[in-house]
């Protein structure tokens, strides 16, 4: 079971190719951490994901279609 570290960030920003999106703080629920976002495009999206626990930060990026 996965557990939420305490004192940490997590940030989803979301963009098109050449277009900024909206920025999400996500919240720690259950174990997780959620957030929403209003996605008003069709076509090609990058969520790009920031943690930051203490002192240390990590990114990943996921790339998702809109249809």
């Amino acid at each position: 079971i996965w557990k939420a570290v305490k004192d940490t960030a997590v940030t989803l920003d979301l963009s098109m190719p050449g277009m900024s999106g909206p920025s999400v703080n996500l919240k720690p629920a259950g174990g997780q951490f959620e957030g929403k976002a209003a996605l008003s495009m069709v076509g090609d999206w990058t969520a790009r994901m920031t943690v930051k626990a203490g002192a240390d930060t990590g990114t990943a990026d996921y790339r998702f279609n809109v249809k």
